[in-house]
């Protein structure tokens, strides 16, 4: 039963707001209107711009680490004020490390932040009854810190990269076995994580509730450019975007008229752009740069096409159901995207978007080419793509199912991944 809730609850996350990671604000601003005294507890310092007008109004609920020597002092007086509760926070935070020995940079990640934690535990007022956690890997590891010392409950959303890598796939067990329950946003993740789950009642625990979008947001336009083509959100690897450029390569070999906007930042715009030089693209592909969210969906709002060509990265890394792809849906932008942990379930090829394989350059050209030159192709791929959004991915009702949880209840619809179309495949790994 879903319900306007009250009481305090806590979040932990790595940054408040990280630009990427638009679904957090989102799912918080709601849990703020329905009544949840919210404490967001960010593990890094708050950015220097917060231009998202929704993450900005959610600053007030958010406590950062004041400084390395405030960070001292305070785990210091907790340290003195509570010696039983700080020796059980340490014995969780050493376990949880030594568990991540294989991988001595996330032990060392996991270690630097006690002090941080321990200073956090003021905000574990009385009336709070839950620690809830974002991504299962440093944040999980400090809301269970904080856990041990309050004796409170703690429970995490999983999202990608975080139970996918390796090192942190290793560390899920025992915290899926802690932990009151788990949430996750694909169906491939609920697979992911029930598989890895120590016992049939901690696979039990496992929830599946998709992201949501505020759907009067997202109104499809009336007019688009011709032959704009639509990347990234992030340039990072396992976005695929060197992939995108090849096809563009191939997409000028066949004399196809086409501009192609890559935006957001990260750590392949350089190569990006080299390879923008190698294929002599650059009077055809630009780059934008970090945008005000309006922005990223004004662009969207705009293009022909969105290309989203996700790999598994180096480390092991994916996506889950990126945002931006249920953004363009949203908006009738008709997506070509790879066959690739849960995007089969949003985007079912020839009916809501065109699929090709990881890595398939050819594929992808082809793909792209197609919706370029047919707008009834793209008219219909769009509006049967807003539908499935409308139908699946509603932000109110979505969040309306983790209230039901953080309440104590199970709603049924959270038991098993009861929408998907497809069981999408477990992708291997790159050569």
């Amino acid at each position: 039963m879903s319900r306007t809730a009250g009481g305090s609850l806590v979040v932990v996350t790595s940054l408040f707001p990280e630009p990427n990671e638009t679904f957090i604000v989102r799912e918080l601003g709601v849990l703020c209107r329905r009544g949840f005294a919210l404490t967001v507890l960010s593990l890094r310092p708050r950015p220097a711009v917060v231009a998202d007008p929704e993450a900005r109004a959610l600053l007030s609920h958010v406590v950062y680490p004041e400084g390395a020597v405030r960070v001292l002092v305070a785990a210091g007086g907790t340290a003195v004020r509570h010696p039983v509760r700080t020796v059980r926070l340490l014995g969780r935070a050493l376990v949880d490390a030594t568990r991540a020995a294989r991988s001595p940079s996330l032990a060392a990640k996991q270690l630097a932040i006690v002090p941080i934690v321990l200073g956090f535990v003021r905000q574990i007022t009385a009336d709070v009854s839950r620690i809830h956690a974002h991504f299962a890997s440093v944040p999980t590891a400090a809301a269970r810190m904080l856990a041990a010392f309050t004796g409170r409950p703690y429970s995490f959303t999983a999202h990608a990269w975080d139970i996918h890598v390796p090192e942190n796939k290793q560390q899920l067990p025992p915290r899926i076995h802690d932990a009151a329950f788990v949430v996750t946003c694909t169906g491939f993740n609920w697979t992911v994580l029930r598989e890895v789950a120590a016992r049939a009642e901690d696979a039990a625990k496992i929830h599946l509730s998709h992201h949501g979008l505020d759907l009067a947001a997202y109104v499809p336009p009336t007019t688009r450019h011709p032959h704009l083509i639509v990347g990234g959100a992030s340039l990072t690897e396992i976005k695929g975007l060197h992939h995108l450029l090849d096809a563009c390569a191939r997409l000028r070999a066949w004399g196809l008229p086409f501009e192609c906007v890559l935006v957001g930042q990260g750590p392949e715009r350089a190569p990006l752009e080299e390879r923008v030089r190698m294929h002599g693209l650059g009077d055809a592909v630009s780059f934008t740069g970090q945008l005000p969210h309006q922005d990223f969906l004004d662009r969207l709002r705009d293009a022909t096409v969105l290309a989203h060509p996700s790999i598994v990265d180096r480390y092991g890394a994916m996506d889950g159901i990126p945002n931006t792809i249920l953004e363009a849906m949203a908006v009738e932008t008709p997506v070509v995207a790879t066959r690739l942990s849960g995007i089969p379930e949003v985007i079912e090829h020839e009916r809501t978007g065109l699929l090709v394989d990881p890595h398939d350059v050819e594929g992808l050209a082809a793909a792209l080419a197609r919706v370029l030159r047919d707008p009834e192709l793209a008219s219909r791929l769009g509006t049967a793509a807003r539908a499935v959004v409308l139908e699946r991915f509603d932000l109110e009702r979505n969040v309306a199912r983790l209230v039901d949880l953080f309440a104590g209840e199970v709603p049924s619809e959270l038991e098993a991944p009861s929408t998907l179309r497809r069981a999408p495949s477990r992708p291997a790994r790159p050569v």
